[in-house]
């Protein structure tokens, strides 16, 4: 079962929708595994899945290399950052947090327009 619940979010890895939307709470809730380790092992499986899909991007043209030097420069510090805050974060806390980044996308995702297709900022 957790085999396809992780081809599922490799899906979505590949899509950049983000397979942990799927994988941490299908861990947390199916498999009872605790929430820290259940972030923890969804992104060490994003070493392997998101280098996957971001070769396949670049393939295809996709990969725009003056955004990635700048997304790497505010997220490589960004994740050592969140990574040392979720370590000493609560686990019920760490829960609550992550539910409520999900919602907060969710609602955006359905309520904002986005820019039009084609046109990259």
């Amino acid at each position: 079962m957790i085999i396809l619940v992780a081809l599922g979010a490799g899906i979505l890895t590949g899509m950049a929708v983000g397979g942990g939307v799927i994988l941490v709470p299908a861990l947390v809730l199916l498999f009872h595994v605790p929430q820290h380790s259940a972030q923890a092992a969804v992104l060490a499986a994003y070493l392997a899945t998101s280098t996957v899909a971001a070769f396949t991007h670049r393939r295809q043209g996709n990969l725009l290399g003056r955004c990635l030097g700048r997304i790497l420069l505010g997220s490589l510090p960004g994740a050592f950052i969140g990574a040392a805050l979720a370590v000493r974060t609560p686990p019920e806390l760490l829960r609550r947090s992550y539910g409520g980044v999900l919602i907060a996308v969710a609602l955006y995702v359905f309520l904002v327009r986005g820019p039009a297709e084609g046109r990259q900022e």
